[in-house]
């Protein structure tokens, strides 16, 4: 189910920092908390970004405001291709004259790859009636009115600086219906036999490339950001449950229909439906029996084929 929902979860890149502290706070059931708020997407000038191959950088920042009081913020990063003129060896070449020969320097201009960070920031937030404030410390707070499916006022910067601060409800993504998408879900759609290696409940956790870094005790120390969390329940009667932990929002739930074809005692080939579509295709060898090594050969996002990842049996 990757390659469906991988666009959903790119925004979603650091879903929980693994250190966090949560915030005693009154329980507030309110307009805005149980969704998510985006602002829109602004493109970031090359002087703030240091992009030198022709990319862009747009940022976004998204946020979650749960019953407790906390509000959870995320600010993402997007980076396109580029291109970059790179070193390509020495080039020997005849000079002037038969018998001189000078060095000259060869270059090649090469693609450069996208690229996402992210940074997770908490706060805490009060709502009157129709005013919402809240406070990311350490960099600023906002004062805001509620209206449907926008929040709009002004941010505070902690030098004082001000500007207008709007947010707007996510739009619902694709296939998507609420916490939970199904599609044509068939209960023994495909012959799966009762000794099928398969079947069972697998998990995987993909880290943010990079981390946070931060600094402790003076040195600079990297913290580990989960990407994704996704739990993935095969069972017997031909059907695939996949659960997906992301940003503070309640679990993703995903019901399609799954295939095994074995190629031989520790490998084969995994396929998962929504429905008659075919979302994915990956190759399995078992590493164990309670680990497997999936690789994506087919998808209708290009960009994840190849991808590679490790199941472990729950």
């Amino acid at each position: 189910m990757l390659a469906k929902f991988s666009n959903y979860f790119l925004f979603l890149a650091v879903a929980f920092v693994m250190l966090f502290n949560p915030f005693a706070v009154k329980a507030q059931s309110n307009s805005v908390s149980g969704v998510i708020w985006q602002t829109d997407e602004v493109v970031l000038p090359p002087s703030i970004t240091n992009d030198t191959d022709g990319s862009v950088t747009a940022a976004r920042r998204y946020y979650y405001f749960d019953t407790q009081g906390k509000v959870t913020e995320l600010v993402v990063f997007s980076k396109s291709g580029g291109t970059e003129t790179k070193l390509d060896g020495d080039l020997i070449v005849n000079g002037a004259g038969d018998d001189k020969y000078e060095n000259r320097l060869r270059y090649k201009t090469v693609p450069t790859s996208p690229d996402t960070t992210s940074l997770k920031s908490i706060g805490t937030y009060t709502i009157n009636g129709k005013s919402l404030t809240f406070e990311i410390p350490k960099y600023y707070t906002v004062n805001a009115t509620i209206y449907n499916d926008r929040i709009e006022g002004t941010m505070t910067g902690k030098n004082g600086s001000k500007s207008k601060w709007i947010i707007t409800k996510r739009p619902p993504q694709k296939g998507e219906t609420g916490n939970s998408v199904s599609r044509n879900v068939q209960e023994d759609k495909f012959s799966v036999p009762t000794d099928s290696p398969i079947i069972g409940t697998w998990k995987y956790v993909v880290y943010h490339d990079k981390g946070l870094e931060t600094y402790e005790n003076g040195r600079k120390k990297v913290v580990p950001l989960i990407f994704r969390t996704s739990t993935f329940i095969y069972s017997q009667n031909g059907v695939v449950e996949s659960i997906h932990e992301m940003f503070g929002t309640s679990p993703v739930r995903i019901k399609g229909n799954w295939k095994y074809i074995p190629k031989n005692a520790s490998s084969g080939i995994l396929e998962e439906y929504l429905g008659s579509e075919l979302i994915e295709r990956g190759d399995v060898r078992f590493l164990s029996r309670s680990q497997i090594e999936y690789t994506i050969t087919f998808s209708s996002n290009s960009d994840v084929i190849g991808k590679q990842y490790v199941w472990n049996r729950q």
